[in-house]
């Protein structure tokens, strides 16, 4: 009888064990056909970061959703037949979307469609070497024929940078003004673009070249026909002043033109206390124009970038100093004073609470004489979040100047970090790029739009991410708008992944 009871007690088990197991089959097998019926919306931009509602069967146990090979970071699991997720960053065009469980991806093959921002269109592919720049840098600026001209910071004859012109209307044909060739003749290595006057006459500096090798200022001067201008032999080319070092300053960084003609420039070392100097060049015919040293920065300033003149006052940015010695925004007025001018600072960051820290890509001002600027570290608001840059707005405020940072989320796998300028579009919107980083760790291209509608927020969008292998330009520089088209340079990629482009871009 007892061995009986054992054996009865052994099949109980045994169908116990049976029953559990099939209990957790049928469990898996009930959530092993999750599938996607629907997402809403069916379409959002290639830059990622839309929300999307995903409706099916079966979600349970959700271990991953995908659009396409991107793995979104970011979903919530509503219920059994809905995930709210965000979409990654994506080339254009149609993507399969998955739900992956404990048991396996989804069923079904419903889309989601990325769609670009901008339309963007390389222009110009530079080949390196002694026919062709190499690494633009800087931003470009357009004349009135609406010809489009830029440095580079090496190739040519003599390797050591470029002044190129691309003709309108197409932009597509090159055509190279002037080929560096530095040591004592000429100026080197130029790392900022150029400015333009009204008949089209180029200014620059190189940081490098010159007899002291401490930089020059130069001039190019158009053919008096314009249709001319792609001619490079019609071009006149000076240099108006080349630096001594020490006292008289070291490597010129920025540039600006006074109604008059005249050059107000800054130099980024040099000086009596080595910190920097401001300049002046009086127009003059004939060159090397008559300088002006009018400021000595103090020690570990640093003037850096391009300046505007507004009002009489004369604008910049140093990268370092400061209370913090994290950079300044400061002004000279120009239309009194002695002519040893003493700067009056607007801002200075502290890197601290959220506040950018090191700009050096100077500042742009509204017409009603808002600046806005970016900085190239900062914006950090803990101790563990990523101190990579800010957008700022100065405005003047009961006679103080009041800075508000409206964008400092850059991030090196996200929108990218280190933004370098921006400009005013339509609608106030600001337009600009960072330097590196972004979904594929090139550089993006961002539009800040102002507050509407009871917001107070300006409105963040990341339009483009640069190292698209459709478009393969990389790093890229300063952009310029003429109208609703941003025009600009990487310093890296094109074709062959070389030696950098121009390009275009148009919002769709």
């Amino acid at each position: 009888m007892r061995q009986v009871r054992m054996v009865r007690a052994g099949l109980w088990a045994l169908a116990s064990l049976f029953f559990l197991s099939m209990q957790v089959v049928l469990a898996d097998r009930a959530h092993a056909a999750a599938t996607v019926t629907a997402v809403s919306p069916t379409q959002g931009a290639a830059t990622g970061g839309e929300t999307v509602i995903i409706t099916g069967t079966d979600f349970t146990n959700v271990l991953q959703v995908m659009f396409g090979n991107g793995d979104s970071a970011v979903f919530t699991v509503d219920s059994p037949t809905q995930i709210t997720a965000i979409t990654t960053p994506s080339a254009a065009g149609p993507v399969t979307v998955v739900v992956r469980t404990n048991a396996g991806a989804s069923n079904g093959n419903v889309q989601f469609t990325y769609v670009p921002l901008l339309n963007v269109t390389a222009l110009y592919n530079f080949r390196g070497g002694p026919n062709d720049g190499d690494t633009p840098v800087g931003a470009l600026v357009a004349d009135r024929e609406g010809n489009l001209y830029g440095v580079t910071n090496r190739g040519g004859t003599r390797g050591r940078g470029t002044v190129f012109m691309l003709a309108a209307p197409a932009l597509t044909t090159r055509t190279i003004l002037h080929n560096f060739v530095g040591e004592r003749r000429d100026g080197a290595y130029p790392a900022i673009g150029m400015v333009i006057d009204n008949n089209g006459v180029l200014y620059g500096v190189t940081p490098a070249g010159g007899p002291d090798y401490a930089g020059v200022v130069f001039r190019l001067r158009p053919p008096a026909n314009a249709a001319q201008k792609p001619n490079a032999n019609g071009w006149r080319y000076d240099v108006l002043y080349a630096f001594k070092g020490g006292a008289d300053g070291d490597r010129p960084s920025g540039l600006v033109l006074d109604p008059l003609g005249n050059i107000y420039g800054a130099t980024y070392d040099g000086g009596s206390d080595g910190g920097g100097t401001l300049f002046k060049l009086t127009a003059s015919g004939t060159a090397p124009w008559t300088k002006t040293r009018l400021h000595d920065f103090e020690w570990l300033t640093n003037p850096d970038g391009p300046l505007l003149i507004k009002d009489g006052n004369l604008v910049g940015t140093t990268r370092n100093g400061g209370r913090m010695d994290f950079g300044t925004v400061y002004s000279f007025g120009l239309t009194f004073g002695p002519s040893r001018l003493r700067p009056v600072v607007r801002y200075t960051f502290s890197a601290r609470g959220g506040d950018g820290a090191y700009p050096g890509s100077g500042m742009i001002v509204t017409r009603s004489n808002i600046l806005y600027g970016t900085t190239s570290e900062g914006g950090r608001v803990s101790p563990g979040a990523v101190s990579s840059g800010t957008v700022v707005e100065l405005k003047l405020v009961d006679g103080k100047w009041q800075r508000t940072v409206i964008a400092k989320d850059f991030t090196e796998d996200g929108n990218g970090v280190h933004p370098d300028g921006v400009v005013l579009g339509p609608g106030g919107a600001l337009y600009g790029i960072t330097t590196e980083g972004s979904f594929r760790l090139s550089g993006s291209l961002f539009k800040l739009s102002p507050p509407s509608g009871g917001q107070t927020q300006w409105a963040y969008r990341t339009l483009y991410h640069f190292g698209d292998p459709s478009f393969a330009g990389r790093y890229p520089n300063p952009i310029i708008m003429k109208g609703r088209t941003i025009y600009g340079t990487t310093q890296n990629g094109g074709t062959g992944n070389c030696c950098g482009m121009v390009y275009k871009a148009e919002e769709q």
